[in-house]
């Protein structure tokens, strides 16, 4: 019998692409009584009940993500319960027999089951029918689908954080095309309420705010008001963060929104064009002014073009001076373009005024093509 393989630390390797990861349902437990092979089982059965059976997100998401460990001979519920109890998860769900993942949150946008437990039988599945390799009597999910438990005796990702002079404000609807708060990173791997809180406080905002695991938002309470009317139920703020899974940052479209008192005198003026900036093999490249560019395939430079939502300047020109571009440029807060010719060199009706998608304090062209253009020091 083969032993089972722990994959914790590099859970994104095992699981697929890291992706925003909705939390726990509060108010509302588990129905108990599902039909024997659904039950919880082994030496830790007790403290944990059926949540029920639900779809997974591979390859472009996991429900839960704070943990992982599989046993193509010998999975069983037991296994699983026990090995996510010693992580202190909330929930532990079993898949395609062998996989068991376990995680504070659900990622899914309502942060509830598709089968409920109650209604779990064999002839109503849910699609969780894989027999477990350790247990016949047990199921243990199903291609793509997770039968999921849920911990009596640990607690679930907490909605609402004590967070350093500040205050929880409430579930926020966002829109991506018109944002609550106007200033964002994205892409944080480390994202964490009181982490956000700090970042926008050092930038001069008030307001913070965590979404979809890995972004943090910023504004200031004296520009920007959450109306009323944005304000959604605390269960659509559904994801853990990417820092800490007992924490809730946001959901889908989602925000949980902070004020501080930290600082409340947002910053004057643009954000800023440094110059020169050195790239990492110590090529010094200078900021030349705002371009137009062009609609493809005419490009302005046409050497390369890679998009992040973590972008900044600092990383586009290393980048771009690694590959022995003379040109870099920044377009669209999120895009780095490179190349050696500048085929389109027009600085009329150009505007970069668009906050670098990694450093909103950076300034990465505008959103009607206008690239911020850096080109190699003399």
């Amino acid at each position: 019998m083969r032993s089972t393989s722990l994959i914790v630390g590099a859970l994104a390797i095992a699981i697929g692409a890291v992706s925003a990861v909705p939390a726990p349902q509060t108010g509302t437990s588990p129905a108990a009584g599902p039909s024997a092979p659904f039950q919880p089982s082994g030496p830790d059965a007790a403290s944990w009940q059926t949540t029920g059976c639900t779809a997974d997100f591979y390859p472009n998401s996991r429900l839960l993500r704070s943990g992982y460990t599989e046993d193509k001979q010998a999975m069983t519920v037991g296994k699983c319960l026990t090995y996510c109890g010693s992580l202190g998860a909330y929930y532990a769900g079993l898949e395609y027999g062998y996989q068991c993942f376990c995680g504070d949150a659900l990622n899914s946008p309502t942060g509830t089951v598709d089968t409920p437990a109650a209604q779990l039988t064999s002839s109503n599945d849910g699609g969780c029918n894989t027999v477990a390799p350790g247990n016949g009597a047990q199921r243990a999910g199903g291609p793509n689908k997770l039968l999921v438990f849920q911990s009596k005796v640990n607690g679930p990702a907490a909605r609402s954080v004590t967070i350093t002079n500040g205050s929880y404000q409430g579930c926020y609807r966002d829109d991506p095309n018109n944002r609550l708060l106007p200033a964002g990173t994205y892409g944080i791997n480390d994202n964490t309420v009181q982490g956000c809180a700090t970042r926008c406080a050092n930038s001069g905002y008030d307001l913070s705010a965590t979404e979809y695991r890995s972004e943090c938002h910023c504004g200031s309470s004296s520009s920007v008001a959450p109306p009323a009317n944005k304000k959604i139920d605390e269960s659509n703020c559904n994801n853990s963060c990417t820092g800490n899974t007992k924490q809730i940052c946001g959901g889908a479209s989602a925000l949980s929104v902070y004020k501080t008192t930290l600082s409340t005198t947002p910053p004057t003026g643009t954000p800023q064009q440094p110059s020169p900036v050195t790239a990492r093999n110590g090529q010094k490249y200078n900021f030349i002014g705002c371009y137009k560019d062009r609609a493809d395939p005419n490009r302005a430079l046409d050497g390369a073009a890679l998009f992040s939502n973590a972008r900044t300047i600092q990383g586009c020109i290393t980048t771009m001076a690694d590959r022995g571009f003379k040109y870099a440029a920044l377009e669209n807060g999120n895009e780095c373009r490179g190349g050696n010719t500048l085929l389109y060199s027009s600085t009329v009706g150009a505007t970069c005024d668009k906050p670098c998608s990694g450093n909103s304090a950076q300034t990465c062209g505008g959103s009607v093509y206008s690239m911020s253009l850096y080109q190699v020091a003399a």
